[in-house]
């Protein structure tokens, strides 16, 4: 088996992958719809049809691009290597058999987090020294 029977096929993203691609870069940056139309020159109603999974454009991507400061702007019109699902598939359940993974949730009032600190097993004296070392020694270069 050669080098390119393992590569998966080059291929443009479906209207529905952009979608996607768009929603989870604009929710990492935790802009909205409308900031995002803002900063990519573009009509609000464009934007949310982009997420819908509608096709878009050219110049459309180009503006999306650049909104993400991607450094080639054309990226999300070009062809991708995506590999297929049962690959993926593979993918994810092996990082499962190597790593363990927590659910995060945010803690939004104080109690929850003296709950959390109650509960810890942690060290809290490791991290509290640690981090007055670091306090200490920036302290000193400054």
């Amino acid at each position: 088996m050669n080098a390119t029977e393992n590569t998966p096929p080059v291929r443009l993203l479906t209207s529905a992958e952009l979608a996607v691609c768009i929603k989870v870069f604009r929710d990492a940056r935790q802009w909205t719809q409308e900031q995002l139309a803002v900063i990519a020159g573009l009509n609000v109603r464009t934007v949310q049809r982009v997420e819908q999974g509608w096709p878009a454009g050219p110049d459309t991507c180009r503006a999306l691009a650049s909104a993400f400061d991607f450094l080639d702007i054309d990226a999300l019109s070009k062809p991708f290597a995506i590999p297929p699902e049962d690959e993926l598939k593979a993918g994810q359940e092996q990082f499962d058999h190597e790593h363990v993974t927590f659910a995060a949730i945010p803690l939004t009032t104080g109690k929850q987090l003296a709950e959390l600190a109650q509960t810890s097993t942690m060290d809290m004296s490791q991290l509290t020294s640690r981090w007055a070392a670091k306090r200490i020694s920036a302290s000193k270069c400054c």
